[in-house]
């Protein structure tokens, strides 16, 4: 391994992989299910995850890592699913969307390290989704 944790091809360890996957993308669905009903009675109706940029499917031409790539490429198609789900529930589809992409951006935003910059972005992001608030 050439850093503790991320694996090169041969190098996996199914126990760690399982861990990583329990703890990006099962325990945030487990959560959401836990507070599906107090979200969509809310005033805001929004449910933040954190992922990556490594969960993409596209634009990666980086080795290794298997088990945070996977687990954060789960964890974007378990909130796409559950906001589609949650649409059922009371949550808009323009809220579903905006809870995707705004969970999504906003670890890219942050590491920004420009205050103003991130406020900026942050705030295009919400207008463009139709969220200003």
């Amino acid at each position: 391994m050439s850093l503790k944790g991320v694996e090169s091809l041969g190098e996996t360890d199914t126990a760690s992989w399982l861990k990583t996957l329990h703890v990006n993308s099962i325990a945030p669905l487990k959560l959401t299910e836990a507070l599906a009903e107090h979200v969509a009675r809310s005033k805001q109706k929004k449910i933040a995850s954190i992922t990556s940029g490594m969960g993409s499917m596209g634009g990666h031409a980086s080795t290794g890592a298997y088990a945070y790539r996977s687990s954060k490429a789960a964890l974007n198609m378990v909130m796409v699913t559950a906001a589609n789900e949650l649409r059922s529930r009371g949550i808009s589809e323009d809220e579903a969307r905006r809870l995707v992409v705004l969970g999504f951006l906003s670890e890219i935003v942050q590491k920004i390290g420009e205050p103003a910059l991130e406020e900026r972005l942050s705030a295009a992001l919400e207008a463009e989704l139709g969220g200003a608030e």
